[in-house]
């Protein structure tokens, strides 16, 4: 199961291989840019994607079944 947060960030890497922008995060301080970087290890542990922040096969399956 993937939170809100997983979800919107595996979406934007699937996208443009990039992660949401720090720029998105300047507002909201250190505790945004932590929270961030959680939700990227969360998705590396559940093998969606990979230690370069690519989505692997398993991130783009799921994204084709929840389309």
């Amino acid at each position: 199961m993937l939170t809100k947060a997983q979800w919107r960030m595996l979406q934007d890497l699937d996208r443009d291989l990039e992660p949401t922008d720090y720029a998105d995060f300047i507002a909201g301080g250190t505790l945004a840019w932590r929270n961030r970087e959680r939700v990227l290890e969360a998705l590396i542990r559940k093998g969606l994607i990979d230690d370069d922040l690519k989505v692997k096969e398993a991130g783009r399956a799921l994204l084709r079944v929840t389309a």
